[in-house]
């Protein structure tokens, strides 16, 4: 979207008045070309020819055209003035989401904003059952399992959310070579980019996790021309100097490295245990000390072979995609690939140990972060939610600055009417309050199993990273988000 047309949509989705301005005169003015289109057909087959008008077919041509156009232009404001109402008038919402489908029935977004709609009037069945249609009309559209996924996340149905973000992670990235039947679509997207954006961290961890799979036989000798591809680019764009954010590879340098880049190749199947993993005791003293101060520190919180399991389950999977720019590390969220039982049997754990904390709240993501050995890592932020949980699993033997490498927390929420997007990209206004309030920051050292639960809308930032080298030492943390889903209508 274009930074003008962008500015306008803005302003039409903050201005009612306007937006039902615009609505009255593409209504008028589709009406007025519909009439005349139709007079001319009645015009042209009924009457003398010497009494037709004297227009070409061209100009009905021209007409017709309009039409559409105006069409278009018309679902677009509906779709506008559905999301303007969408939080207050959902009902009403939904006629203006009727209209826009009437015009553009092909538009998956009108079909997911249905779902959507439903779920905010407290229809969970019929917000269900639309986003199952939506499966059915565009099965290799991954964004209705994800929505289905959400949803049943956010009535504790975590088994049937995990296959549901199973499903769509495999349609969005392929079907990796170690996949469980159960999880495989029966096709998904074989979209090929001609020109991919990318970084000089991502590029280096997928060669070092490559090695790291062929030499531990997880991944077949097929690979190492792949990874001999890798090598080669990496020299190639370390001896041009073009190691800085962002590379953009040409079709050639694509299609060596095409097979991985982007892609689901391997995940480590990492089951439900048998037994309890989350430990926790005094639980009274905890949640009074959380209610008081709004922050938590829990060493040894799982119990270490959940630990060891969780960690492997990072390092074998081909999941960290989402690329960090500059920031040296990379992401993995709940609806693209950091998707496994054992995750949501630590989640659900943490709702039963610690009920005055969690108890009120669903699950609303998990995400794990991936470090390069030495990196700023996640800059100063607050997140939308209501409680964050974040657990470390790599060795502290990897960690170079014992007293560093974890995390600080600024006993500070951030205001209630900042957006997600000001919290996440508005760095200087979040300092500025922090100094406006004078609030240092709580700093906690990294620790292998160690847990910080605070208020998610308390500003927090990655400690400054330097871990020993190797594909093994990287720091890799994980986060669980609890709060209230609500979907987001917003253009």
């Amino acid at each position: 979207m274009g930074m003008v047309t962008g500015s306008i949509i803005k302003f039409l989705f903050q201005s009612p008045k306007w937006l039902r301005a615009f609505l009255v005169i593409h209504w008028v003015a589709l009406i007025a070309l519909a009439i005349f289109v139709t007079a001319f057909c009645v015009n042209a087959a009924f009457l003398p020819l010497e009494r037709q008008w004297p227009l070409s077919l061209w100009d009905l041509v021209l007409a017709v055209a309009g039409l559409k156009l105006f069409s278009v232009f018309l679902s677009s404001l509906h779709e506008l003035r559905m999301r303007q109402l969408a939080g207050g008038l959902p009902g009403l919402a939904l006629t203006h989401l009727q209209w826009a489908l009437r015009f553009t029935p092909g538009n998956p977004e009108l079909y997911y904003a249905w779902g959507h709609l439903l779920y905010l009037q407290g229809d969970l069945s019929g917000a269900r059952e639309k986003y199952k249609q939506v499966t059915q009309i565009f099965p290799l559209d991954s964004a209705a399992e994800v929505y289905l996924g959400r949803l049943e996340l956010s009535v504790g149905h975590w088994q049937e959310a995990h296959g549901h973000f199973a499903r769509a992670y495999r349609l969005a990235r392929g079907i990796a070579w170690n996949d469980l039947r159960e999880w495989m679509p029966e096709a998904v997207n074989e979209a090929v980019p001609h020109r991919f954006r990318t970084s000089w961290s991502k590029l280096n961890f997928d060669q070092e996790q490559l090695d790291f799979l062929i030499q531990g036989h997880y991944l077949s000798g097929h690979f190492k021309l792949i990874l001999q591809n890798y090598q080669d680019l990496l020299r190639d764009l370390a001896s041009q100097n073009k190691t800085a954010y962002p590379i953009v590879l040409s079709a050639e340098q694509h299609a060596k490295v095409l097979p991985v880049l982007g892609r689901n190749i391997h995940i480590s199947p990492v089951p439900e245990f048998p037994s309890e993993l989350v430990r926790i005791e005094d639980t009274e003293r905890l949640e009074a000390s959380f209610q008081k101060d709004g922050i938590l520190v829990l060493d040894s919180l799982l119990a270490p072979d959940a630990c060891e399991a969780l960690l492997h389950f990072c390092q074998k999977s081909t999941i960290w995609h989402d690329d960090h720019k500059s920031g040296g590390y990379l992401g993995s969220y709940m609806d693209d690939g950091f998707n496994c039982p054992l995750l949501y049997q630590v989640a659900r754990e943490l709702k039963e140990k610690l009920p005055g904390i969690l108890g009120a709240w669903s699950l609303l993501q998990m995400w794990g972060y991936n470090h390069d050995s030495q990196c700023e890592g996640i800059g100063l932020h607050a997140d939308a939610a209501h409680v964050n949980i974040n657990l470390w699993l790599t060795p502290e033997s990897a960690n170079q600055d014992p007293e560093h490498g974890g995390l600080l927390v600024f006993p500070l929420e951030a205001p209630q009417d900042w957006s997600f997007q000001t919290l996440n990209t508005e760095t200087e206004r979040m300092q500025a309050l922090i100094q406006a309030e004078q609030i240092s920051p709580v700093k906690i050292a990294y620790r292998q199993n160690r847990a910080v639960i605070f208020r998610s809308r308390f500003f927090h930032a990655t400690d400054q990273v330097n871990f020993k080298p190797g594909y093994l030492n990287r720091r890799i943390n994980i986060t669980f988000l609890y709060g209230r889903y609500q979907p987001d209508l917003k253009p």
